[in-house]
């Protein structure tokens, strides 16, 4: 999914057309929370990481290409807090809006079928990249009341490490969170939504 084809936009799903997201939601009766992780898809991070594996990933051209789809995505989130924060006027809802765990990890030992083909330079930049796009989502989220950023840390359990909490190439979703990776996810909303109350 992505904001424009998913939570603003209808998405395709193997065939399957499935209507907006956000239309879903406020037919519901107003939530207390809403929370979701969106905008890696919107910058292009998979197709990057895939040049990655196959090519080289760290190249002008590229790093352009992505600060591009950056700005598409800041507006697209904007348009999406815009559009919850007007329907709810005086009362909207907590918004959780969660970063991305960092799927590389910062040094890489021995050999790791999941970076076969990734070259040191090109794991550092995907690094850099998902930082910036949780710099952004952070700004943009920064703007609303109503809304809050909370960032998770993977930090010691990327791919290829002793006990990762990310998904490899031969797993169902690769780069998705594990189970633990998915626990990380929801403590981290729990311990923020405590601080705040």
């Amino acid at each position: 999914a992505t904001l424009q084809n998913g939570i603003n936009g209808v998405q395709d799903v193997n065939g399957l057309s499935v209507g907006p997201q956000i239309e879903q939601l406020l037919k519901e009766t107003q939530p207390r929370l809403i929370s979701f992780t969106i905008g890696a898809n919107d910058a292009g991070w998979v197709d990057v990481i895939g040049t990655c594996y196959v090519g080289n990933c760290n190249t002008p051209e590229e790093k352009y290409k992505v600060g591009q789809n950056l700005q598409q995505m800041a507006l697209n989130l904007s348009n999406t807090l815009n559009q919850i924060g007007a329907y709810y006027m005086d009362t909207p809802p907590t918004v959780v809006v969660t970063g991305y765990h960092q799927v590389f990890p910062k040094e890489v030992t021995g050999t790791c079928r999941d970076l076969t083909g990734i070259d040191a330079d090109e794991i550092s930049w995907g690094r850099q990249m998902q930082e910036d796009i949780n710099a952004r989502i952070k700004t943009v989220v920064g703007e609303y009341d109503f809304a809050e950023y909370v960032p998770v840390d993977f930090g010691g359990h990327e791919l290829c490490t002793n006990d990762p909490w990310v998904q490899g190439l031969s797993d169902r979703q690769p780069y998705h969170p594990t189970e633990p990776g998915q626990d990380v996810f929801a403590k981290e909303i729990i311990k923020r939504l405590e601080s705040i109350k």
